[in-house]
């Protein structure tokens, strides 16, 4: 029975992670911000106000974070802000769904979780893949069009701009696919299942093809 809800989870299309997420409450001077943003930023923080104390040049910031980025959040800040940061208030804050498929590929081809069959593309990656073919036929065929007149600066401007946005949708979409990776992986560790990653125990005994004459 129990095999039987796997599969059947497994294939369903819209498998997602649930998060358990806290409430930050945060005391930082004006002068800490930017590092202690910069944690919060690494940590997949999100930022849901920031007020400023009447008579104080201190600031108080309320953050959602996930319970598994939470982990040494207290000395990261210590160390990164020198101790302009007060301690982290934490209060839980529910549960979040985190819209990624996890079975999915990546923009490089590579499975999200390696040994699942099930694959299914993401929806923002497709979109992202449709607009850079679009983009690419439109190029082609304004370049078949024009060949007699010069290209403009504004439209090489135009498409460059376009290419990077790609690019840098492209670089979030394997950055959260990567994140999630980790997410499954450490959650697989912790039930001793199956992480299809081979494990060196003796790396000086490694069977060698040399031959001792």
């Amino acid at each position: 029975m129990n095999r039987a809800c796997i599969a059947a989870f497994m294939a369903c299309p819209a498998q997602r992670l649930v998060l358990s997420m806290y409430d930050v409450e945060l005391l930082c001077r004006s002068d800490g911000l930017g590092r202690m943003y910069a944690v919060l930023r690494k940590r997949c923080a999100r930022i849901v106000n920031e007020d400023m104390r009447e008579g104080e040049e201190c600031f108080v910031i309320h953050a959602r974070l996930p319970v598994v980025e939470s982990f040494g959040l207290t000395d990261d800040l210590r160390k990164r802000t020198s101790g302009q940061v007060s301690m982290p208030q934490l209060r839980p804050g529910g549960w979040e769904v985190l819209d990624i498929d996890p079975l999915q590929r990546d923009a490089s081809g590579k499975i999200a979780v390696l040994g699942e069959t099930h694959i299914k593309m993401w929806q923002r990656q497709q979109e992202a893949l449709k607009k850079l073919k679009l983009q690419n036929t439109e190029v082609t065929d304004a370049a078949g069009q024009n060949d007699a007149q010069p290209s403009s600066p504004i439209s090489d401007t135009d498409s460059d701009d376009s290419q990077v946005e790609e690019e840098l949708a492209k670089d979030e979409i394997i950055t959260d696919l990567n994140r999630i990776r980790g997410y499954l992986k450490d959650v697989r560790k912790r039930k001793g299942l199956n992480i299809n990653e081979q494990l060196v125990v003796e790396g000086a005994k490694q069977r060698t093809l040399t031959k001792n004459k």
